[in-house]
C-alpha cells in the first residue's frame, strides 16, 4: 500500500511540474521618503535563457520500447484505491459519487476514484469549499488535462490533484492533501 502512496506522490509532482509556468517574480525594494512613509516598488527579477547544447559530432538516440513495458494506462489503474470511500475527510467533502478510497499511512493526504471528468471535479470543490470557508488559490491544467487545485482557509493549504486514469471509462483519481 505505501508503494502506491508514493507512485501517487511521483504522479503528483509530475502534474505540479507539468502545470506550472515560469513566471517572473517581482522583489519589493523600498524607498524611504521620511521616517513615517515607505513606497514600495516591484523590481522584475531576470529569468534563465533555457540553451541547448549538444557535443560536437555527436546525435540524439531514441531508445526503442521494449516488449515488457507497461502502458501508462496500466499503471495507473494501479493506484486506483481498494478501500472503500468516505463521505469526508478531515472536514473536506469526498465526492458523493466516489466508489473507493484511502487515506495515506501518514494521514496526511486521501485519495479516491470517481467517475466524471476534471473539470467537473474542479468546479465541485470550488463550490462546496467556498462553502466552507475555504479560499481558492490557483489552478493549474497539465497537457494532458490532469489539473492541481489549492485552496487556504488560515493556515491550512488544501492541493487537490485531479488525475483522469482511463477516459474510456472516465474514471477520474482525486488526491486530497492537506498541510
Amino acid at each position: 500500500m505505501l508503494q502506491k502512496w508514493v507512485v501517487s506522490l511521483l504522479v503528483l509532482g509530475g502534474i505540479c511540474s507539468a502545470c506550472s509556468t515560469p513566471q517572473q517574480t517581482a522583489m519589493p525594494s523600498s524607498t524611504a521618503v521620511n521616517p513615517t512613509s515607505v513606497t514600495y516598488t516591484s523590481t522584475p527579477l531576470p529569468l534563465p535563457t533555457p540553451t541547448r547544447t549538444s557535443m560536437p559530432g555527436t546525435t540524439p538516440t531514441q531508445i526503442p520500447a521494449t516488449a515488457t513495458s507497461t502502458p501508462l494506462t496500466a499503471d495507473l489503474h494501479n493506484l486506483i484505491p481498494t478501500g472503500k470511500a468516505a463521505r469526508e475527510w478531515k472536514g473536506i467533502p469526498v465526492m458523493p459519487n466516489a466508489f473507493a478510497g484511502e487515506e495515506a499511512p501518514d494521514g496526511k493526504s486521501y485519495r479516491f476514484a470517481t467517475r466524471g471528468n476534471t473539470a467537473a471535479i474542479q468546479d465541485y470543490y470550488t463550490r462546496q469549499l467556498a462553502l466552507l470557508g475555504w479560499s481558492f488559490v490557483s489552478a493549474g491544467i497539465g497537457d494532458n488535462g490532469n489539473q492541481l487545485v489549492m485552496f487556504t482557509k488560515g493556515r491550512d493549504v488544501l492541493s487537490i490533484a485531479i488525475i483522469s486514469i482511463d477516459e474510456t471509462e472516465r474514471i477520474v483519481m482525486v488526491m486530497l492533501v492537506l498541510s
